[in-house]
């Protein structure tokens, strides 16, 4: 049996909301601290700022760390913040204690953008999607856990830009239809939008908007694995037998 999440019905259990809103807070007054900033400054400040509270609130298993992912294609993502490692994987980085990895696409659970303004900066997402689409994954792991193929998750955290649920909404129906954004949220404005099926997005404005982007990227940080995932097919050929 099926089971619908009601946005517009948020549970506000204590001290758990205050908490999370607390997060939310500390997000924008750093990022408040660092206005005026040189823009390379503001956009380390911003993304170690999120990458370490996500390595504080998970356990030492999960990875997150910046750089590209390639599928066995060859196709290749852009720059991207924040990148989510699954269980058992392995990523390269272009040398020891480098920040910036690159990554397989079947060991990403997910990927995470990092904006300011995310309507100053949304032709930045745009090509960041057109970017990140044509990367697919196919798990071959001898054991998986609601195995995900395709496309890698994205998903949009900004400090400001879209005030109203409208304007978000302009900008989400026109991407390309079967992208590969899930999810975005707004702090300021207390926005969220999520990506339910090809096209099809619920929006929601309310306190609990940052609460519902967290609980979102952890059902695709932790909902598919695959265990003993073999990376043999992107160093040479393989020859199936029948």
């Amino acid at each position: 049996m099926g089971k619908t999440i009601q946005l517009g019905m948020p549970r506000k259990i204590e001290p758990l909301f205050t908490r999370v809103s607390a997060v939310k807070d500390g997000l924008l007054a750093a990022h408040k601290a660092g206005s005026g900033s040189p823009n390379e400054v503001i956009g380390n400040e911003r993304e170690v700022f999120i990458r370490n509270y996500l390595e504080a609130a998970y356990p030492k298993p999960f990875r997150f760390a910046g750089g590209f992912v390639t599928d066995s294609e060859g196709r290749k993502s852009g720059q991207l913040d924040i990148i989510v490692e699954k269980f058992h994987s392995i990523s390269f980085p272009a040398q020891a204690g480098s920040s910036e990895r690159l990554y397989l696409a079947e060991m990403v659970s997910a990927a995470i953008s990092v904006k300011s303004n995310l309507s100053a900066q949304w032709k930045q997402v745009t090509s960041e999607i057109d970017k990140l689409d044509p990367v697919k994954s196919d798990p071959t792991g001898f054991f998986q856990v609601n195995a995900h193929s395709g496309s890698v998750p994205f998903f949009v955290l900004s400090y400001s830009g879209a005030q109203t649920l409208e304007s978000l909404g302009e900008k989400l129906d026109a991407l390309p239809k079967n992208n590969c954004l899930k999810a975005v949220a707004v702090l300021d404005s207390n926005i969220f939008a999520v990506q339910t099926s090809p096209n099809r997005w619920v929006c929601n404005q309310d306190e609990s908007s940052f609460f519902y982007f967290i609980a979102q990227l952890h059902d695709e940080i932790t909902r598919n694995f695959t265990v003993a995932e073999s990376i043999w097919k992107y160093a040479c050929e393989i020859t199936d037998h029948k």
